[in-house]
């Protein structure tokens, strides 16, 4: 074996290494933030469920059939499955990474790209290392850029149809992807304009085989949600409520402080990417400045990719750590670049990068470690209490009875291995709280403006068709601050509840309902 391949080979195995290392902590958490809510839904879906019909979220079909696939591959309470599923995903981006960099820059400069991403996609909060949607788009709207290149070196119009395909694959896991599109469109047009100078009339067909692609993929997509008389509930359930996510998250609350928060301390823990960008940028500047010619329209592509994907990381102003994961391929390629220059100065750079990236991946696992008390102190997710409870209801729980939770702990329903009574995993639509914004979490803030239309209609419809053998009140234990929205508040519920339900125990302060035998 040549030197050059043993290099190759010691690169990648020392880049899978520290993935496998970084994310170790997700195999001592059954469920990480998002992954209660998506599990639990994919579960409805293996147990003949219609999306958005019989259970009810607001992200894209697509994501919660790649997770029902893992359950129904390795078991519908394996949740290792869906880790090891998030290192996989994470290997497949620093793969094509490291492709995207060599061809762009260097083979070494693509080493950097992936390791960068398998360090700093892990570098912040611990609900980062769950496996959100952003993780999940990652890859296909990394590949795509892949297949962008390829149908630059190669002049074949199938590498553009696979880019499409690619995108809207991305879309119909997170609608945040459609980023892509735009993106894409100028790609193109910029090598119109600045490289190939060919007719319009090629362009337009380039342009027309990106369609092509993303339609059918859309197709096949809506299509099947057709088949099975879900489109229309689909196109209500998310993207209506996307609109509404942003236009909420953007005018309520303190925006501005909010994202100088987010962003600032993202940054923060991120600080060798936004450090090796800001060399790169002032490099290209000075470049400008000088009149210096781009020879290359391929690394002005990667910097294109970057600041098209800043607005769908911004829109919503919720600004969440995993939202960030969808730029960090772009920042991860233009960084690479930098951290290669920079690692053949002198030994004494050599020691400090890698004291710094070793600090940072030491220091942001630690808190990942002790997940549980972190997440318990800042009141994100009470996985101690939901154990206990998931454990009391498999021992009391007839194999076809089903569930209510009033709050938002969706994974009571996976853990405990039983369905839930009504379409909604959580109750959100039906008090007006918004997720991520404080103000209606805590405080006099009133959210019944912000509660869903018809939302009260559909969960009696669904509390008279099959009443739930158990109500669980996680407003009383106040889990993940939901104590501002008590059963009492709700007449109805309250009054429902008090006639046809005895409290049987509390568990850690949450109250437990049996209903009454008849």
């Amino acid at each position: 074996m040549s030197d050059a391949k043993s290099n190759h080979w010691k690169w990648l195995l020392f880049i899978v290494t520290i993935i496998f290392v970084t994310r170790a902590t997700t195999f001592i958490q059954p469920l990480i933030d998002d992954e209660e809510a998506f599990s639990a839904f994919a579960r409805v879906l293996l147990h003949g469920g219609i999306p958005y019909v019989t259970i009810i979220d607001n992200k894209p079909p697509i994501l919660y059939y790649i997770y029902a696939a893992c359950l129904w591959l390795f078991g519908e309470s394996n949740t290792v499955s869906i880790h090891i599923m998030g290192i996989l995903c994470t290997c497949a981006i620093c793969w094509y990474l490291f492709k995207i960099g060599s061809r762009i820059f260097s083979v070494r400069s693509g080493y950097w790209a992936a390791l960068s991403f398998a360090i700093f996609s892990t570098c912040y909060i611990p609900p980062t290392l769950a496996v959100h949607a952003s993780l999940l788009i990652a890859l296909p709207l990394t590949c795509s850029v892949w297949c962008l290149i390829q149908w630059y070196d190669h002049k074949s119009l199938i590498w553009i149809v696979f880019c499409g395909m690619l995108c809207a694959f991305a879309i119909f896991i997170k609608y945040q992807a459609f980023i892509q599109i735009p993106f894409v469109v100028w790609a193109i047009a910029y090598l119109h304009f600045r490289k190939f100078n060919d007719s319009w009339f090629k362009t337009a067909v380039v342009l027309t085989c990106f369609g092509l692609g993303l339609g059918i993929v859309t197709g096949i997509t809506l299509g099947w949600m057709a088949h099975i008389n879900a489109l229309k509930p689909m196109l209500n359930q998310t993207l209506r409520a996307s609109v509404s996510y942003i236009k909420d998250g953007e005018n309520i609350g303190s925006y501005w402080r909010r994202a100088s928060i987010q962003i600032g301390s993202y940054v923060a823990a991120t600080f060798p990417l936004w450090l090796g960008l800001i060399h790169q940028l002032t490099h290209r500047a000075k470049n400008y400045l000088n009149a210096e010619p781009i020879a290359r329209p391929l690394p002005t592509w990667i910097w294109g990719w970057f600041f098209f994907t800043i607005p769908a990381i911004v829109a919503g102003g919720r600004f969440y750590g995993h939202y960030f994961i969808q730029i960090l391929p772009p920042l991860c390629i233009i960084a690479g670049t930098c951290f290669n220059q920079w690692w053949s100065r002198s030994t004494k750079t050599r020691w400090a990068m890698s004291c710094t990236f070793i600090i940072l991946t030491a220091g942001w696992m630690g808190p990942r470690i002790w997940y549980q008390s972190w997440a318990d102190h800042f009141h994100l997710q009470n996985l101690k209490v939901e154990m206990k409870i998931a454990n009391y209801l498999k021992l009391n729980m007839a194999p076809n009875d089903t569930l209510f939770i009033w709050g938002t702990e969706p994974g009571l329903y996976f853990l405990s291995e039983h369905q839930p009574a009504t379409r909604f995993l959580w109750v959100d639509a039906l008090t007006g709280r918004l997720p991520g914004i404080k103000e209606t979490q805590k405080g006099s803030t009133d959210t019944s403006a912000y509660i869903g239309p018809n939302s009260w209609h559909l969960f009696w419809q669904d509390m008279n068709t099959h009443p739930p053998r158990y109500i669980i009140d996680c407003a009383s234990g106040n889990l993940r601050d939901y104590a501002k929205f008590p059963i009492r508040n709700y007449p109805e519920l309250y009054d429902y509840i008090t006639r046809n339900y005895n409290l049987e125990t509390t568990i850690d302060g949450v109250n437990i309902y049996r209903q009454k035998k008849s």
